[in-house]
């Protein structure tokens, strides 16, 4: 307030000046007039008279120009004024009175606000900076008002409309809607639009479409709060927003497929290039025929008015000269470097244009067949790292989507690459199709998402048929293929009839809280069928508080006569989760429970995966002469257990190649062999046949 303030009384003082200024010019050219006649009759020389003559023409060009000045102040005047009265009654207004006032009242107020001062911006060319920054944040700051109006009566529509036609009975209706009410919303996400917000800019674009047609609104409340592999919460527009306001260099996003990853990223590419129209946006896929789609599609923004409204929002510019063949179009120019770049990975990219605004990639790889070929896929990377980051300009920020293929894949190579530097600068996304709820994230309105009901069903059929491909395409999570021995396991529904021989339980102490996994198996034993039925598991990284309770609770629940502990001398109640077994044990004997406790140290990497691959047969549930075969709850009766699901997962995902790796799953369940089950025969190395058990 204080600077419109200052502002104004500067343009009061401009006006005056204009004012005295006319009447000074006035003066003079009286002056000059009279000065004229005099010499007229007096016959002066030629020379003298043009000399005057010309210092009134002079005079009275500056004199005509005065009143265009003077309504360019007069108007900026009027402007302030009503900015500083409407910003008053605003901020005079009661807490009671202004919550009444929010629904109609308030919202107008700001959208008068919001509209001067984004005039006063947009024809204020001779102000200066900091001005011109003035008017542009505050129109945004009231047009937010507006907007977040919108996104109620959106959600909230009966709602809404019953508020105000009790507050306003003989006014509400359809004329008022269309007259006031959607007129402030439209402008009001156009001035933020204009400020670079993405998601008003997303909402503007498509303002004249049906509600069910539209991309974002009916997506919006997923993408706004989705839950990432790793159990965050992330507004993936809010991340978007950082890459344009330059708070990031790299940000990734590996999405479930057909869930919009690329027509979100589309439609900020038809925002972004507003940055700056002279440089260029280079945009790379795996085929002509993806690259071909996002020409269309960005192209279809910019020549359909009707539906998409970017020359609306972004005025005084056109299309210029397009180039299906080479992939580009131009924004207000015909020739030059063009505005839009599409090429695909495998196609000629040496000698276009270079990244000079913005590098966009998506999905360099077309499907697994890639991936599992090392040589395809090391080509594509090469070409990746040579001809789409070694071309771009410096500092050129860069924005990959895509699917999550593999170890081999370009998206896991770079997060790989990067992730580890831990710059603020540097944002890896990486979504599975379900929350922690085991919930559809992408449940869109107007049934234009996928439901819980139609992920389970792809899961159904596609995981036990190819775990790899579904963790890549709907978990997020990249697998190796090669080294894979645990790939396909052996399931049961029913335990046999007849009584175990014995239960026992063999845990994997997590290193420290938050990092290894507590893995506690809990096998029922059938000596005669040398069977081991998995019945029950403890999986997490949750610390001592909840494990060695929980521990305790199964050892009573399961009645287990023998777990054995891999563990190394500590205490418990620091951060390294040591000295499980003894807390364990006393917490049995105070409740007078009888359990046949032990521990060991344990093993080094190269030990632990020697100890993993002589039990790979037990682990398969394959039959040997000399071998028990373990069987894992089926997928059905393990619905909603994430400890046992994550456990599965962590023994299929087990690679022999990968030295670091989520290894505590398997790695138990060669203790319970070993420790446990056949501790005569522990530590024996047995060579397997392949042939028999790997999946490739």
């Amino acid at each position: 307030m204080q600077r419109l303030e200052e502002m104004l009384a500067v343009v009061l003082k401009t006006e005056k000046y204009w004012k005295e200024r006319k009447k000074t010019i006035s003066d003079k050219m009286k002056n000059r007039n009279n000065k004229l006649v005099a010499m007229k009759k007096a016959k002066a020389t030629r020379y003298s008279y043009k000399k005057v003559e010309a210092e009134w023409f002079s005079l009275n060009r500056e004199y005509n120009a005065v009143p265009e000045t003077l309504v360019v102040v007069r108007h900026r005047r009027d402007g302030l004024r009503g900015v500083i009265g409407l910003i008053t009654e605003l901020e005079t207004a009661t807490a009671e009175k202004a919550e009444e006032l929010n629904s109609f009242d308030i919202v107008l107020k700001s959208y008068e606000i919001a509209r001067i001062c984004d005039t006063l911006y947009s024809r204020g060319a001779d102000l200066s900076k900091n001005d011109r920054k003035c008017f542009s944040e505050l129109a945004c700051k009231y047009a937010k008002t507006v907007t977040e109006d919108f996104i109620k009566y959106y959600y909230k529509k009966k709602v809404y409309f019953k508020m105000l036609k009790k507050m306003y009975p003989d006014e509400i209706g359809d004329d008022l809607f269309a007259k006031k009410i959607e007129p402030a919303w439209k402008d009001c996400f156009d001035i933020r639009a204009r400020a670079f917000d993405f998601e008003c800019y997303m909402i503007a674009l498509e303002w004249n479409r049906k509600e069910q047609d539209r991309f974002y609104l009916p997506r919006r409340e997923c993408l706004r709060n989705l839950e990432d592999i790793n159990g965050q919460k992330v507004d993936l527009v809010a991340d978007y927003q950082d890459l344009l306001d330059g708070k990031l260099d790299i940000l990734t996003v590996s999405l479930p497929q057909r869930v919009g990853k690329s027509r979100l990223s589309l439609f900020f590419l038809s925002m972004y290039c507003f940055k700056n129209l002279k440089n260029s946006i280079v945009g790379i896929g795996h085929s002509a025929g993806l690259v071909g789609t996002f020409y269309e599609e960005i192209l279809m923004y910019f020549t359909t008015p009707k539906d998409y409204r970017v020359f609306e929002i972004f005025k005084g510019h056109l299309v210029g000269k397009n180039n299906a063949e080479k992939g580009t179009i131009n924004i207000d120019k015909q020739l030059g470097i063009p505005s839009f770049t599409f090429r695909s990975i495998d196609g000629n990219i040496t000698g276009q244009t270079d990244a000079s605004l913005l590098n966009y990639v998506d999905d360099l790889i077309k499907d697994q067949s890639e991936i599992i070929n090392k040589r395809i896929a090391d080509n594509i990377w090469s070409k990746f790292n040579n001809l789409v980051l070694g071309r771009a300009k410096q500092d050129i920020p860069l924005l990959f989507v895509g699917t999550l293929w593999g170890d081999n894949c370009p998206l896991t190579r770079l997060i790989v690459e990067y992730k580890n530097d831990n710059n603020p600068k540097h944002r890896f996304r990486q979504f599975a199709w379900c929350n922690s709820k085991l919930e559809s994230q992408f449940d869109y309105q107007y049934k234009v998402g996928f439901n819980t009901r139609h992920f389970k069903k792809l899961e159904r059929t596609m995981k036990r048929a190819d775990l790899a491909l579904w963790n890549a395409m709907y978990m997020g999570k990249p697998i190796p293929r090669e080294g894979r021995p645990f790939n396909i396991l052996q399931y049961y529904i029913d335990l046999p009839e007849e009584k175990p021989d014995f239960v026992c339980a063999f845990v994997d102490v997590a290193v420290a809280e938050g990092g290894d996994k507590y893995s506690m198996p809990i096998g029922n034993v059938y000596e005669g069928t040398k069977s081991i039925y998995i019945h029950d598991v403890i999986y997490s990284n949750r610390g001592t508080d909840y494990t060695i309770p929980r521990t305790v609770d199964k050892i009573k629940q399961h009645n287990i006569e023998k777990v054995e502990f891999e563990e190394k001398e500590g205490a418990v109640g620091k951060k390294v989760n040591f000295g499980i077994a003894s807390k364990v044990d006393e917490l049995l004997r105070k409740d007078n429970y009888r359990c046949d406790i032990g521990n060991h140290s344990g093993s080094g990497l190269k030990s632990k995966l020697s100890r993993i691959l002589s039990t790979a047969n037990e682990i398969l549930g394959i039959e040997t002469d000399f071998g028990y075969k373990i069987y894992y709850l089926d997928e059905e009766l393990r619905v909603g257990n994430m400890e046992y699901n994550d456990f599965i997962d962590c023994v299929r995902n087990f690679s022999e190649v990968i030295v670091k790796q989520e290894d505590d799953a398997p790695d138990s369940l060669s203790g319970l062999i070993s420790y446990c089950v056949d501790g005569k025969k522990k530590g024996k190395v047995v060579v397997l046949d392949k042939r028999k058990w790997l999946p490739y």
